[in-house]
């Protein structure tokens, strides 16, 4: 009696199991819509990446122009005392960010 108790559970959990792939594979679709799936990820992933890459050129112009004002306010500064001269050079970064 033990081992046919055994056995009906063996076979319980070979039918969830069974069931269970089952499912999978018809959540899967057929192959032309499983391929329709993957070509709407990889253009959404496309428009992702090329989102990132935008931002990461316009933090690295923005970078750049800080790099340039800086290196043209220790220019002036070197060269000229005064407050009204580092307000023109404030102005012209400013002006050249936008």
């Amino acid at each position: 009696m033990c081992g046919q108790v055994r056995l009906y559970e063996q076979q319980r959990q070979l039918e969830e199991k069974r069931d269970t792939v089952l499912q999978e594979v018809q959540a899967m679709g057929t192959p032309e819509q499983e391929r329709e799936r993957l070509l709407k990820q990889v253009k959404e992933d496309n428009v992702e990446i090329a989102s990132a890459e935008r931002q990461y050129e316009n933090i690295y112009r923005l970078y750049y122009l800080f790099a340039v004002c800086r290196y043209s306010l220790r220019t002036w500064t070197a060269a000229v005392s005064g407050t009204s001269n580092f307000m023109n050079l404030l102005f012209v970064c400013m002006a050249a960010a936008c």
